[in-house]
């Protein structure tokens, strides 16, 4: 049975791996406090989460996967305006 990659198309991940994890040092994926995180996903802002357990909160990757692309998209759409070169001095 052939290997798959661990980001595979399906699956689930936890929050620590979307924004990190401020005691080990671990980096996340997007650089978000969990606050944010939470109130982004109360406000639709993100997406919601998945309950595998009583205790377990986690979130689609493929949910995770659009919503790093929609950032990406944002982030390529931004011009950036080069200072005003003609000036007389």
């Amino acid at each position: 049975m052939p290997n798959q990659p661990n980001n595979s198309h399906r699956g689930f991940v936890r929050l620590a791996t979307i924004i990190g994890n401020k005691r080990t040092g671990a980096r996340g994926l997007l650089p978000l406090g969990s606050t944010t995180w939470w109130n982004g996903v109360k406000s639709g802002r993100f997406p919601q989460s998945v309950r595998l357990g009583p205790r377990i909160t986690a979130w689609r990757y493929s949910d995770i996967e659009k919503l790093l692309e929609q950032f990406e998209d944002a982030d390529s759409s931004r011009t950036t305006v080069a200072p005003n070169s003609d000036r007389s001095e």
